[in-house]
């Protein structure tokens, strides 16, 4: 494997790693104006009837908790959707000054990191007891709210005309017919990607993995910002394949689009994502929104 291309891929590793240890925190600065992001409030003072949010949630499916939330509390959530990368970073950047009591969505490894930084006030929901034990933070600083899986989201139609099986194995995703075919997001902002990243190293090794992933590199169509943005490019047929979590797949099926879910014969790697406290300022009331749970 040529020497620029392992470069290449370890500074990916090591740009995501870093973003992942910035996780939940303070300090002022502007973010990015995108077309999925909501216009950003200021951080609320203690028994403020706001909330500011940072959110990796998809807008179309966060609107459902925090609207829940605002009838039965009271409180209006003002919040901003970033990809986890970019959440992360502003977070970080705000870590003396924060702008928002917490971030809602994101990968336990950014909220373990942050634990270590001690970024994170502890905060532990009621309803924990409800939660298994194998997905509890040993810490009782962050709290978990649902289980995701790594899947390959499939454009049925393309396959149904193209004639082929779908992807059933990592293995698989190198095959000529896929060349130009797969999207995912790009590691350095998305937790999603970094997710995907950090499995293929724990399944195929420090050494062998950069040789897989240079020959991946040469079927993949683009990488986005946003983990979610890989499957909603498949949903309208701009790849076939998306590697992504099945959730954020199949939320698009009951929108019409025809994808369909693929798994690797291995157990698929599973990430929880946390509802950490921060150090930001603290919302009068202790609930919290309510989402799928864990387990």
């Amino acid at each position: 494997m040529k020497k620029s291309t392992k470069r290449l891929f370890a500074a990916v590793l090591a740009a995501a790693s870093l973003l992942a240890l910035t996780a939940c925190g303070g300090g002022k600065t502007e973010a990015p104006k995108t077309d999925d992001s909501k216009t950003e409030q200021p951080a609320e003072t203690s028994g403020s009837k706001e909330l500011s949010v940072y959110t990796a949630f998809p807008e179309s499916e966060v609107i459902y908790y925090f609207n829940k939330f605002e009838q039965e509390t009271g409180i209006k959530i003002n919040y901003v959707r970033l990809s986890a990368g970019e959440m992360l970073t502003r977070v970080e950047a705000e870590k003396d000054n924060p702008q928002a009591t917490l971030m809602f969505g994101g990968s336990t490894d950014n909220y373990i990191a942050a634990v270590d930084k001690g970024l994170l006030e502890a905060y532990q929901s009621p309803n924990l007891d409800k939660t298994p034990s194998t997905y509890l933070d040993p810490t009782g600083t962050w709290n978990p709210i649902y289980v995701g899986c790594i899947a390959f989201a499939c454009n049925s139609d393309w396959f149904k005309e193209k004639g082929l099986e779908y992807p059933t194995s990592w293995e698989d995703l190198l095959k000529p017919e896929f060349k130009g075919e797969i999207i995912m997001a790009h590691p350095a902002t998305s937790g999603t990607a970094y997710t995907v990243l950090a499995t293929l190293v724990q399944l195929k090794g420090d050494d062998q993995v950069w040789d897989y992933l240079e020959k991946l590199n040469t079927n993949m169509s683009q990488y986005t910002k946003s983990g979610s943005a890989a499957p909603n490019a498949v949903a309208i047929g701009e790849a076939a394949i998306a590697l992504t979590f099945s959730h954020d797949a199949l939320q698009l099926t009951p929108e019409g689009y025809h994808i369909e879910l693929s798994f690797p014969p291995t157990a698929p790697v599973m990430r929880w994502a946390p509802w950490p406290s921060s150090r930001a300022a603290r919302p009068t009331s202790r609930r919290t929104p309510r989402s799928s749970s864990t387990g």
